[in-house]
């Protein structure tokens, strides 16, 4: 078994969580921004005062916020979820949810998982996916299936414990003192 491939998938998958821990900060603050700028004056740009002014507002917010919310569980291994984050993104920027200055850095925070897909693909294709691990692989060999416990831990309510015998009261001084 050929397995001088894993360290460079190893550091591939590691490096897609660090990629994706930087992504989502950068999004939070993005997603502050726009809050900031787009959802909390929306009022003003709908020329509407009162309630239904504060009403937009509010519905802006929770719109930045489920672009947020989607973002973060985009990742590689899920493109479809890359694709709708990309989408409501495009969305919130053509109902005005998002100002164009701010989702077009967000189009290309999230534009940076594209390449990531397509390595997540080939990693999900190669042999040792997603362990690769030197001694996964060699127990696997010689044991052909994953662990099994030998006990089960099934209705653990209903078990009795076994009887324990008495201790004495007085435990006796070590002589050596």
């Amino acid at each position: 078994m050929d397995t001088s491939h894993y360290d460079k998938c190893r550091t591939m998958m590691i490096t897609h969580q660090n990629h994706a821990k930087i992504r989502n900060y950068a999004m939070m603050f993005l997603v502050f921004l726009s809050i900031v700028t787009t959802a909390v004056p929306m009022a003003g740009v709908y020329g509407v005062a009162g309630a239904t002014g504060f009403m937009f507002g509010i519905l802006g917010c929770l719109y930045n916020i489920g672009v947020l919310i989607l973002t973060m569980f985009a990742i590689p291994t899920r493109p479809k979820v890359c694709a709708g984050a990309m989408a409501s993104v495009l969305i919130g920027m053509l109902m005005t949810c998002i100002f164009w200055i701010l989702g077009i850095p967000m189009l290309i925070v999230i534009g940076t998982l594209i390449p990531e897909c397509r390595q997540s693909a080939w990693l999900q294709k190669q042999e040792g996916y997603p362990h690769f691990n030197e001694r996964f692989s060699e127990q696997m060999q010689h044991f052909g299936k994953e662990y099994e416990p030998d006990h089960q831990l099934d209705n653990l309510r209903e078990a009795e414990m076994p009887d324990i015998p008495e201790i004495p009261d007085e435990i006796p001084e070590n002589s050596e003192n």
